[in-house]
């Protein structure tokens, strides 16, 4: 990307992926620039950060004040607001297929990759919450992932396939004191991520 900052570029690098939307904040406050988001701004990864944090309104408001131009000849950024579109409108089913879409940067797909193994683990989290049961094809649909898949991704939560009735047993884990402000955090996304009442 054209934008340059050390801060964002080492939060990338490092894997602190909930410090590139305060960082790019910070650098949009402080800019002499009124117009600095049409001046090679790395929009779409602003908008992913908001999204990755779970600052769906912070994301709108900075989809809003994004210069009309840069809307419409910046293809990343397209399809960062399709997501935030799909995530703002409880699309559960359409998120997971978003977020496996190709064609994202180098900063972005990072910062896809791990958003998607962010939602995944809270979705499975909050599955061992809520039910006691629950069928491999609607596990696969409230994870993103294909019943082939389902296997190691639940095997360390403790959930047991009963063969009798192709029912998966789920065994709610025991969260130890220092994830709880990360599991916190993290059910901010819930209600825009997992919906336990519809899909299969």
């Amino acid at each position: 990307m054209a934008f340059s900052s050390s801060q964002l570029e080492a939060a990338i690098k490092e894997g602190r992926f909930e410090d590139v939307a305060p960082e790019l904040d910070a650098e949009e406050l402080q800019s002499p620039n009124p117009n600095v988001l049409a001046q090679d701004w790395p929009i779409a990864l602003h908008l992913l950060g908001h999204i990755y944090n779970g600052n769906l309104e912070d994301a709108r408001f900075l989809w809003k004040r994004t210069p009309a131009a840069v809307k419409e000849q910046d293809p990343e950024l397209k399809a960062a607001f399709q997501l935030l579109q799909i995530t703002w409108n409880k699309d559960y089913q359409a998120i997971w297929q978003a977020l496996a879409a190709s064609g994202w940067s180098q900063h972005a797909s990072k910062l896809i990759a791990a958003l998607h193994a962010k939602l995944r683990a809270h979705s499975l989290q909050f599955l061992s919450r809520s039910y006691s049961t629950i069928s491999p094809a609607k596990a696969a649909s409230l994870l993103g992932a294909s019943e082939a898949e389902l296997q190691p991704l639940v095997e360390p939560e403790g959930w047991k396939l009963d063969p009798a009735t192709n029912m998966f047993k789920v065994e709610e884990r025991t969260v130890e004191d220092a994830d709880r402000a990360d599991l916190q955090h993290l059910e901010r996304l819930s209600r825009y991520m997992v919906h336990l009442e519809t899909g299969a």
